[in-house]
Formats: C-alpha cells, structure tokens, sequence
C-alpha cells in the first residue's frame, strides 16, 4: 500500500529559563514535556517548591498542533505575552536560550522524579544539564513514509541547527561555541543523528531490541536530534536551541515543515533524497555548534565546504514550492535575512564584548529578546 499524503501539521514545545529580575540569576524553568511538571523552580534545601503564585502556569501552556506557522505564531505570541506578565507578577522574567550565561552545574539528584531516574541512569552526567530547547513536533500521517522523511531530513539538521544557536556563554565564561547546549545534551545516550531505518519495521526491530535488553522502557526513551514519535506517525526535531526571539521561531519552524514537505514528495514519487553516513553528517553537526551562522559546512555531493549563505539560498528555493502551500512563503523568504543577521548566539556575543563581558547586560538582552512580540 503506497503511503498516503504527509499531513505536516505543526506543534512546539518550548522551555522558557526563568531568572530574577533582580539579580538576573537563574531560578528555574518553565517546560511543555508532558512527562514533567510544567514549572521547575531551584531551591536549595527542598525537593519540590512551586510558587503558588504560577500555579496557573499550566493552562497558557499551548501544544495544539497547528496547519501553518502563521496560526503557530499567534498562539505562541499569546503563550509568550501571558507567561510573561505571570512572572512579572513575582518578580521573575523569562530568559529564553540554549544556556543561561551564568548558569552552573546542578549539584542536587532529588528534584523530580523524572530527574531522578535520568541521575540514575547517566550518573554525574545528568547534573550538568541545565540546557532548554525549542523542539518542534510535525505530523505525517504514515509510519513508512515518516521513517523515509527522518532518513532524508538528516542531512539538513546543521543548516537549521546554525540558525537556531542560542548558547555561547556557560558559567559566566564564553566558550568559543555558539551552541554549547549540545556539547552537553550529547553527552546523554541515544543523542546525536539517527542512523537511517530502510522501513518502519526495520526501526521497530531496533526498539525492540533495545526494549527486550532492557536498555529502554519505551521510544520515549530516543533523544536523537530527529526521531519519530510514539505512534510512528509524526517527527520530533529537538536539534535546536531554545530560539530567543518569536520571529526566529516561525522562520525555522516554516523551513522544518517544508523539508519534511520536501523529503516525503520525493517517496511519493518514487525518489530519494541522497543519504550520508552519520560519520559524515556529525562534521557538519559540529562546524554549526562552533560557528552558527558565521560558518561553512560541507556540501557533500561537492566534496567541499560551502557558507552558509549559499546553502540556505539554495534550501529557500527548495523548499520555497511547498511553502506557498503551506502559507510559509514570507518565512522563508526571511531566511536569508536570518543568515546574514545572524542568530541569537551572535547577539549574544555582542552584547558580551559591548558590554565589557557584563553577564547581567547579556541576560537583560535575552530577557527583551524574548518578549519581542
């Protein structure tokens, strides 16, 4: 039975960091996970404290699955504004990127149970995970067809991961990177690039195996940086930072939906897009945590290192078609403009260097980001 036609709906989940509006110190966070509380607040002696004053964080909190970015951006534009005003109300605002600048290790292991259990499955590793994300949920439809998607979307997970870096600064230092928030998240297991799967059963044989050894409990338990969801009928893409500024929310996320329109046209007729080595795609994964939107990543059809510029041209006009479609059209157009502006890492390092290295200047920064609305 041929596949049927890609549904390519979107949704996000976004982590909003939380700092005092004081002090600019990080004091927790705000997440949409559906497995964990939607709000972490940091405290030294207890094991869960929740400011009865957010308690109504939980409703704002927006997972709806939309047909355009367009829709997206209204909802996460209210979701923003509302989830705003609560903090202010508390004397807290949101500071949304990969990292915050001033950010240290987390020393305690008895915070929430999810927590826990990830402590006792990576040790030490799971303390140094104060990172967040924006990661971005896109329906297909069909399970076969949304193994060859993820297969084809690989290839271009640098490119967008180069748009979306927000994390330079880590305990109070600047780490040469523009996305830190990687270097620590791969340091988990099943992290990184999938490898390709011919089939959906071909994938399946691969978690079962992992369940049956009793590596995981479930999917659930796959961190890659593109994987299928639970039912198989959908992508996650969780390669990004947690992207600053709304704008370049949409534009990434128009650009994620029409690759994945993209890549399952090319099954529908038949086609495939050309597929690399892990090895391979991991070079480029790292030239975009290094230098984001300043770098070079290889074409590999070419054998030779491209700018960004160029590639994302190129990608605009491939994906371009399916945007008109899909309402997408004036974000994509707008990547160029992303590119060469450059992402919130960048501004981030200006602030910095502006500033005289004023950590506060920087989080003040990340702070009006993220309400510009």
């Amino acid at each position: 039975m041929p596949p049927v036609k890609p549904t390519l709906q979107l949704a996000v989940a976004e982590e909003y960091p939380i700092v005092d509006a004081e002090s600019r110190q990080l004091q927790g966070y705000i997440n949409q996970f559906p497995d964990r509380d939607p709000i972490v607040i940091y405290e030294e002696e207890t094991e869960r404290v929740l400011k009865p004053e957010l308690a109504g964080i939980a409703p704002l909190l927006d997972m709806d699955f939309h047909s355009d970015v367009e829709s997206l951006g209204q909802a996460l534009a209210r979701q923003r504004a509302e989830v705003a005003d609560l903090l202010d109300k508390v004397g807290c605002r949101m500071a949304i990127a990969g990292t915050h600048p001033d950010s240290m290790p987390q020393t305690r292991t008895r915070v929430f149970t999810w927590y826990s259990e990830l402590v006792g499955d990576v040790a030490v590793v799971a303390r140094r995970l104060q990172i967040y994300a924006t990661t971005f949920h896109i329906t297909i439809g069909d399970p076969d067809l949304t193994i060859s998607v993820m297969n084809g979307m690989r290839y271009l997970l640098p490119h967008v991961f180069c748009l979306s870096t927000s994390s330079p600064l880590w305990s109070g230092e600047l780490t040469g990177l523009k996305g830190y928030r990687q270097v620590l998240r791969d340091s988990l297991q099943r992290t990184n690039f999938p490898p390709t799967f011919e089939s959906r059963n071909a994938y399946q044989e691969f978690l079962d195996t992992l369940i049956q050894s009793n590596s995981i409990g479930s999917s659930e338990a796959i961190r890659w940086d593109v994987r299928a969801n639970q039912n198989c009928d959908g992508l996650i893409v969780s390669v990004c930072d947690a992207i600053t500024k709304l704008d370049d929310l949409l534009t990434i996320g128009a650009l994620l939906q029409g690759i994945a329109a993209f890549m399952a046209s090319l099954t529908l007729n038949n086609q495939q897009f050309r597929t690399y080595d892990r090895i391979l795609l991991m070079e480029n994964k790292w030239r975009a945590m290094r230098y984001g939107t300043e770098g070079r990543l290889i074409d590999f059809g070419k054998e030779a290192e491209v700018p960004l510029n160029r590639l994302m041209w190129e990608l605009g006009e491939l994906v371009l078609p399916f945007a008109e479609t899909l309402n997408g059209t004036r974000y994509i157009e707008r990547v160029h403009d992303l590119v060469e502006g450059g992402s919130s890492a960048d501004r981030q390092i200006a602030v910095w260097q502006s500033s005289g290295e004023s950590m506060q200047a920087v989080v003040d920064h990340i702070v009006s980001e993220s309400t510009d609305l």
